[in-house]
């Protein structure tokens, strides 16, 4: 029994001693940090009258409103409640920039509105004239410029001129009728231009002159077709019937005997068998047309 006291009496020492030693562990104050005169709590160098020194009061925020207040810090706060309207103000201005930035000043949308009137407003936007015509503006005016050849009528492009061949005389020499665009108009061969009446070889062959001039003459074209060849000269003027005239409507004559032939005359300068005689300004032969020589 001595000895299971003693045990117990070790232990309840024991649990003691480390309950006291906690409990002035717990009731020692944390250190205080050190403030120098100059505002450096992270010095080491302080006076003991320093750390001895309570700290200093907090400024409380929330002070009474009717009690005065002076020095530098009043007159901050006096500036920041003045600023309040001044404030109001700039947000407005602020505000006012905004739009700017995000919308452009009134003049900018201003401009931007007669920009949009404008292109609301072109007369060829969109377009009034016909498909196949051309929109231009005149004077804040839409008009209608149809393709060459034709013209407007209505809300269509036309003609401008003569649909048929009908109406259009073609009967000169080499010219033939064509409708081109819809209008019917007379049209030449290759290396031919009109003339308004006839159809004229453009450039020609026979200048200069290539051939001979005592025994040949230069033919330039012939059934509208150019050619600029030397041909042998001829000469059927004593056959009554072998006139230019006497061809308007067959390329055969034979001297003294007609159309039907055979020759019953020798012409004066007769061509080689099987070529005829033309009596052009200058009369040449010719394969199988012209006057004929017994």
């Amino acid at each position: 029994m001595i000895r299971f006291d003693v045990r117990i009496c070790s232990y309840l020492f024991y649990v003691g001693f480390f309950a006291l030693i906690l409990a002035v562990a717990s009731c020692t104050p944390p250190p205080q940090p050190i403030v120098t005169s100059s505002g450096d709590a992270g010095s080491d160098a302080s006076s003991p009258d320093d750390a001895d020194s309570p700290p200093p009061p907090q400024s409380d925020n929330n002070t009474d409103e009717d009690e005065p207040c002076t020095g530098l810090g009043c007159d901050q706060t006096v500036d920041e409640d003045t600023g309040g309207d001044e404030g109001s103000d700039d947000a407005g201005t602020t505000n006012g920039n905004s739009m700017d930035t995000n919308g452009g000043s009134p003049e900018d949308a201003g401009s931007g509105d007669d920009q949009d009137v404008e292109e609301a407003t072109d007369p060829c936007d969109p377009s009034p004239c016909p498909m196949d015509a051309t929109c231009t503006v005149v004077g804040e005016i839409a008009e209608c410029e149809c393709p060459p050849g034709q013209r407007l009528e209505g809300d269509h492009c036309v003609p401008d001129g003569p649909t048929s061949c009908a109406e259009v005389d073609c009967s000169g020499h080499c010219a033939q009728c064509e409708i081109i665009n819809g209008i019917a108009q007379c049209t030449c061969p290759e290396d031919f231009e009109f003339d308004g009446q006839d159809c004229s070889l453009s450039i020609d062959p026979c200048d200069p002159n290539p051939c001979d001039t005592a025994t040949q003459v230069c033919v330039p074209e012939a059934h509208c077709q150019p050619y600029g060849i030397c041909m042998s000269r001829c000469d059927c003027s004593n056959c009554p019937n072998c006139e230019i005239s006497d061809f308007t409507t067959t390329v055969q004559q034979y001297c003294g005997g007609g159309q039907s032939g055979p020759a019953t005359m020798e012409c004066n300068d007769p061509c080689p068998p099987g070529e005829g005689c033309l009596p052009y300004n200058e009369p040449f032969c010719w394969p199988m047309q012209g006057c004929f020589s017994m």
